[in-house]
């Protein structure tokens, strides 16, 4: 459905701005801003000289921190877009309906199993296995028709088309 929707529907994106669904993104983009409580009295937001080499592990882990810090997502703090019951069964029942649309069309398109004279197939799957004789019997049937065939030799004694009256 993900392929259909992208091959099939990129101009429908504009019917559902601004409703979330499952491609709607659940971290915003104000993660990033989130300001970090200073650890030990120190403040990890201090920028810490990059093209400066550190002169001791206090300054080390000082800017271990802060590139930490600046990459954790607290995700604790933001607020994410719940989806209500309602909402939740609205969705629910308007996937499950494209999916019955999507199966009742894929079964037109099969070809039955069956050869259409099995009106009963639990009957012929019930019924007693070909015995072996049976199946024997059948194949020296076909092993003397294939040499029968090998024998047959078409020999030309005329010719097949005849002229009448044309000159």
């Amino acid at each position: 459905m993900g392929c259909c929707s992208s091959c099939f529907g990129a101009d429908k994106e504009a019917d559902y701005a601004g409703i979330p669904d499952e491609r709607t993104r659940l971290l915003g983009s104000t993660v990033r801003n989130i300001q970090t409580p200073p650890v030990n009295g120190e403040s990890l937001s201090s920028p810490v000289p990059t093209g400066a080499p550190p002169k001791d592990e206090q300054s080390a882990l000082t800017r271990i921190l802060t590139k930490t810090a600046r990459n954790v997502i607290d995700v604790a703090t933001i607020e994410g877009q719940g989806v209500e019951q309602h909402e939740y069964y609205e969705r629910a029942r308007h996937y499950s309906q494209k999916v019955s649309v999507i199966l009742a069309n894929k079964n037109k398109s099969l070809k039955p199993l069956l050869p259409n004279g099995v009106l009963a197939p639990q009957i012929i799957l019930a019924a007693q296995p070909i015995s072996l004789a049976d199946i024997e019997l059948i194949s020296n049937a076909a092993v003397k028709a294939a040499k029968a065939m090998k024998d047959v030799k078409v020999q030309h004694k005329e010719d097949l088309v005849v002229a009448f009256g044309v000159p």
